[in-house]
């Protein structure tokens, strides 16, 4: 009979501790799957960092590229608007010998107005260069109306650009708050 309790008892035994390897392997088990979600969760949130990054990267090179263009344009204005102010240089120089000559004219009519013949011709030539100030006039009037617009252009490529560099500025801040985001759950 004692033999039999202690077989019994060493049965027992050995139970328990078959008992408290079970419970260890659990507990081994449950920190495993912790350790496996912990370990998605990192992969899951460096995913779409690297995603984040990739987006970013694309707008950057689309700003970039925007940039480059909008300085291509606004050097290319500023050529036109260089070139537009060398007409309207042109036209005043023009312009300055036109009130010149009129001068001249002016004066020989006054002297030679006794004279019925060179008068006319004179007036002929006076109305000429009228004419000929008139036209230059205009042309300068319409270089004029050609910088504005020019003008005009490089303002309105100007806010485009400026609109474009406030939402560059803004995605960069929205995904650094969800890069701080990620960095304080990841903390967690």
């Amino acid at each position: 009979l004692t033999e039999r309790v202690q077989a019994y008892q060493q049965f027992f035994n050995t139970l328990s501790k078959a008992k408290a390897s079970f419970d260890v392997f659990q507990h081994c088990e449950g920190s495993l799957r912790q350790s496996l979600d912990s370990f998605y969760l990192f992969v899951e949130q460096e995913l779409q960092q690297a995603r984040q990054q990739i987006s970013l990267s694309d707008i950057r090179r689309s700003l970039s590229e925007m940039k480059v263009e909008a300085q291509k344009k606004l050097n290319d204005y500023m050529k036109e608007i260089a070139n537009a102010e060398k007409d309207v240089n042109n036209c005043e120089k023009k312009l300055l010998k036109s009130k010149e000559q009129l001068d001249k004219y002016l004066d020989i009519k006054t002297r030679l107005s006794t004279n019925n013949d060179n008068e006319n011709n004179s007036t002929l030539k006076f109305t000429k260069d009228l004419m000929k100030s008139a036209n230059n006039i205009y042309t300068i009037k319409e270089t004029e109306e050609h910088i504005n617009k020019y003008n005009k252009e490089i303002k309105d490529d100007i806010k485009s650009l400026q609109l474009s560099i406030l939402s560059h500025d803004q995605i960069i801040q929205a995904s650094r708050k969800a890069y701080q985001q990620l960095d304080y759950n990841c903390k967690k």
